[in-house]
């Protein structure tokens, strides 16, 4: 079954590695008729925000989808941080066996979509104690500008 992808003005789309940009003045459509690994930009997690542990994951995750040649790296990078992160945060467990089991059955980007529970996990649990403690309020303070600056401004 094809793949119809509408990119808008600007924007970016990795295919099988390879980065595109429409440079068009307008919204350009493309057919994909072939099986390949797509990630839009907004999805992709450069490696200078991969900060926290469940970013790191996502990161290790996003690498093992895009760049087949390389998956034995990146797949044991993978199940290292998985694993510290399950033990780390036990909560997680459902959604790691999830995010595993994707990956066991060579469902990429099905786990990647589950990996941005932890993502939004990890970030729940990092307000909710930031509340709690000021020296955590401004050390995430502080994160948040350095990974975000546009939206300290």
């Amino acid at each position: 079954m094809a793949l119809l992808i509408h990119l808008k003005k600007g924007r970016k789309i990795i295919i099988n590695g390879a980065v595109l940009e429409n440079a068009s003045g307008r919204t350009a459509s493309f057919l994909m008729c072939n099986e390949a690994e797509v990630l839009r930009s907004e999805d992709v997690l450069p490696p200078e925000d991969a900060l926290t542990p469940a970013g790191r994951v996502y990161y290790a995750l996003q690498c093992l989808y895009l760049f087949p040649d390389q998956r034995p790296s990146y797949r044991a990078a993978f199940v290292a941080l998985i694993k510290a992160f399950q033990e780390a945060v036990p909560s997680t467990a459902p959604t790691v066996t999830r995010i595993r089991a994707a990956v066991d059955d060579g469902r990429y980007y099905d786990a990647l979509k589950a990996t941005r529970d932890l993502v939004h996990h990890e970030a729940w649990m990092a307000s909710t104690l930031a509340a709690r403690v000021p020296s955590v309020r401004a050390a995430s303070a502080d994160r948040e500008q350095r990974v975000h600056p546009e939206a300290v401004e």
